[in-house]
């Protein structure tokens, strides 16, 4: 009997959709990280220049030296396993976080964060695999979406705790403990990524062959590089507002309500994220102008971040950030993926996470690090802005540079 592979394939891929939709969900229930900040000072007594400067970098560099691994062995492995282990790394990450006080485990905790951050690209990029290309900026959205709603779950949640001391900063790690457990029981019902009779999985030796496949198209390129650079940026702030809130607290001598403005974030995130897949606008002939104007917002929110007492307002500019982030990243990695052979999913995306990794790497160490500047909260968010505004510049000049070229030709 022949094997109806189109129809295996269809029915496959649609029970795995929501397999890692419903992954997706709760492996984002972590009530832990909107107060990851206040826990480190708190429960475990360190400093804040200890957190900031040796304790936080070592996410960014174990994320960025365990991407480039992942990189070279997801086409050839697939995403099942880093998904596994994505969620094996998290949980033991949780173990330390819970059971360990020492300065050097509170770094072990963190290095291991940081092969969980790595690992999960694969479940980003899974979304792909035999799926039609017209629909690719539809399903980038629910698969960004629904870690957010997990996170608006989670971070109300643990502002509730907190807020009426139901719980420690502590006991909030049980239920991300428990999250990863239950993740940790749906990789192993997840079903595999099935493949055509004539398909055969990418072996290393194809890897910079199929990179450079991909390449050559100058629109993919473009989208590219501003996706590392924004998401460079991205990963600064999100680590990094927890300190910003923490002195504005203090001024204004006001308790922690990080959950509560996590949450309100993740809230517009979410929006923003399904926005931008249902947006329909000629992303190609509009791109250029999308892309400066959104680094050009989020340069101003977050020079106006580092410059405002107010935390209601900083949580407002801070929301705004956040909206315009997940909804052009929504759009670009949509817009990336159409324009991929089956081959280069992994490839393109786990590259624009490792150089998105690399270069926050080498900003952390120029900015926080105890070998580098070493900035204070508010003049570490302006040095955010004025990269931002720098991103902008770029992109009017790649944008104008098409522009001339494209007129001196006609």
């Amino acid at each position: 009997m022949e094997i109806n592979w189109k129809d295996l394939i269809h029915f496959k891929w649609f029970k795995r959709l929501y397999f890692l939709y419903i992954f997706g969900f709760v492996v984002s229930l972590r009530p832990t990280t909107p107060f990851h900040y206040e826990f480190l000072l708190s429960n475990k007594n360190f400093s804040e220049n200890d957190v900031q400067e040796n304790i936080l970098p070592v996410w960014f560099y174990s994320t960025s030296v365990q991407l480039l691994p992942v990189y070279f062995l997801m086409e050839y492995l697939k995403f099942n396993p880093f998904i596994i282990i994505s969620c094996l790394t998290g949980l033991v990450a949780t173990c330390l976080f819970i059971w360990t006080e020492s300065w050097s485990e509170m770094q072990v905790a963190q290095a291991f964060y940081g092969s969980m951050s790595a690992a999960e690209v694969a479940y980003y990029v899974s979304i792909y695999s035999h799926s039609d290309h017209s629909n690719f900026q539809r399903l980038t959205s629910y698969v960004r979406a629904a870690p957010l709603a997990g996170k608006i779950i989670s971070s109300l949640l643990a502002q509730l705790f907190i807020s009426q001391n139901w719980l420690s900063y502590k006991e909030l790690h049980y239920f991300t403990f428990a999250s990863f457990i239950l993740s940790i029981f749906l990789t192993i019902v997840l079903p595999p990524v099935v493949y055509k009779k004539s398909e055969k999985p990418s072996n290393l030796t194809s890897v910079f062959t199929n990179l450079k496949k991909a390449y050559p198209n100058k629109y993919v390129v473009k989208w590219s590089l501003w996706s590392i650079l924004t998401i460079c940026g991205y990963h600064q702030v999100s680590v990094y507002v927890q300190p910003l809130w923490k002195t504005l607290q203090k001024k204004n001598d006001i308790s922690a309500y990080n959950g509560f403005l996590d949450g309100t974030y993740a809230v517009f995130a979410l929006f923003g994220t399904i926005c931008g897949g249902y947006a329909r606008f000629d992303w190609k002939y509009n791109g250029d102008l999308i892309l400066t104007m959104t680094s050009l917002v989020e340069a101003f929110m977050l020079l106006f971040m580092s410059q405002i007492e107010q935390v209601v307002l900083n949580c407002i500019f801070y929301v705004i950030f956040g909206f315009l982030y997940h909804f052009v990243m929504t759009i670009v990695c949509g817009e990336i993926a159409k324009f991929l052979q089956e081959d280069c999913f992994g490839l393109v995306f786990g590259f624009i996470a490792l150089g998105g990794s690399v270069l926050s790497s080498a900003m952390v160490c120029l900015f926080n690090d105890k070998v580098g500047l070493r900035l204070d909260s508010e003049y570490l968010f302006m040095a955010y802005g004025y990269y931002h505004l720098s991103v902008s510049i770029l992109f009017i000049i790649i944008g104008l540079s098409y522009w001339f070229a494209k007129h001196t030709y006609q």
